[in-house]
């Protein structure tokens, strides 16, 4: 579990922080502010999740969206890399409040969701170009090529967030834990396509062989349509689940639905959110998803701060995924839970799909259909 936001900070902030955020239409407007020494969050209008206008009093560190949409994993350890002047650790689980708020208010243009922190964010935000989306891609690849291993430190795949996409980049095919990836990687963007022909709102993906500078062998990369950006500059606010259960049960480990469930229960989600999450959360499980945690969920907020669930995304067969850089096979087993009948269908509709691509390793059909027992 990720305990950042109960570690003491002992660097004081400088307070109040602005709190912007991008609408719909590319328009930027204050929302407020955030007063750290005494932990207030003052809003001036809607927009904020959750939170109307006025003064509130909050027992955390930081306001849980603050902790969801710093960097964190692949993208915070290139965050730190890349602008040491922010001072932070290496290891973004090891970031606290003081850390998050430089790390939004001087590297949080173009973070995850609609809210700037920070003038600074706001003048970034004006002031970013396509050239610089192009630039962020580039440097992406060549920073895929130069990751030591099949993986970087903590089995983290190297990715981007670069304009309206999100790119996960696979390891080369030339060796067996990359091919492994690659085949995860279309499975996943398969998966996704399955989703929708249900009728289910899924993040829209594509698998695509791409060569990359300065390699012999090209690899497999994912583009994922970003739900929180609308063109040309447009922004959608969202969070995770990780950050809001961390925030207000302390549990990180709850099953999405129950979260969902919870929430509808405060009269903060609608119904329908919890049956598609409830009916995605069961096919996760039907495919070998071992990594549905909450921080693969995610809700959407409107303009008044009221959400609705997100486009699912990462949903894929993890259980084949290798583990500190070695394949999982020797131990694989048959899964034995049955399959619900209501995400039957949804099964069904991804095997035909995952056969009939033939860019998908034969091994890799084989074991996973032995492990979901179709």
């Amino acid at each position: 579990m990720d305990t950042r936001g109960d570690r003491h900070q002992h660097e004081r902030v400088s307070s109040p922080i602005s709190i912007s955020r991008v609408r719909r239409d590319g328009q930027v407007e204050r929302l407020g502010q955030w007063l750290h020494e005494e932990r207030v969050l003052e809003l001036e209008r809607e927009g904020f999740p959750f939170l109307g206008p006025g003064r509130h009093q909050l027992e955390s560190e930081l306001p849980w969206i603050f902790w969801d949409m710093c960097p964190s994993g692949y993208l915070g350890r290139r965050l730190q890399a890349q602008m040491p002047a922010l001072r932070l650790a290496d290891n973004p689980r090891d970031w606290m409040a003081g850390d998050v708020l430089r790390a939004l208010s001087l590297a949080g243009a173009d973070l995850a969701g609609s809210l700037l922190i920070g003038e600074e964010s706001v003048q970034a935000f004006h002031a970013w170009t396509s050239t610089d989306f192009a630039k962020a891609f580039e440097e992406a690849m060549r920073a895929s090529v130069q990751t030591s291993g099949p993986s970087s430190l903590g089995g983290e795949r190297p990715k981007v967030l670069y304009s309206h996409m999100l790119a996960k980049f696979a390891p080369p095919s030339t060796s067996p834990q990359g091919q492994r990836w690659s085949d995860l990687l279309r499975v996943e963007a398969l998966c996704s396509q399955t989703l929708h022909s249900a009728g289910v709102l899924a993040a829209v993906s594509q698998a695509q062989f791409v060569a990359i500078p300065g390699e012999t062998f090209g690899r497999t990369i994912l583009f994922v349509d970003r739900f929180d950006r609308l063109p040309p500059r447009g922004r959608v606010g969202v969070g995770t689940l990780y950050w809001l259960a961390m925030d207000r049960w302390g549990d990180v480990a709850l099953p999405a639905p129950e979260v969902l469930a919870r929430l509808h229960a405060e009269g903060l989600v609608d119904a329908q959110s919890v049956e598609v999450c409830t009916k995605v959360h069961a096919f996760s499980a039907a495919i070998g998803n071992n990594d549905a945690h909450l921080g693969n969920y995610a809700l959407l907020f409107d303009d008044t701060g009221r959400a609705t669930l997100a486009p699912i995304y990462d949903v894929l067969p993890m259980v084949l995924a290798p583990r500190n850089d070695e394949l999982p096979d020797a131990w694989l087993t048959p899964r034995t839970t049955p399959i619900d009948a209501s995400i039957a269908p949804w099964v069904e509709t991804l095997v035909r799909a995952v056969d009939a691509d033939l860019e998908i390793s034969a091994d890799f059909k084989a074991r996973w259909r032995s492990h979901i027992g179709v």
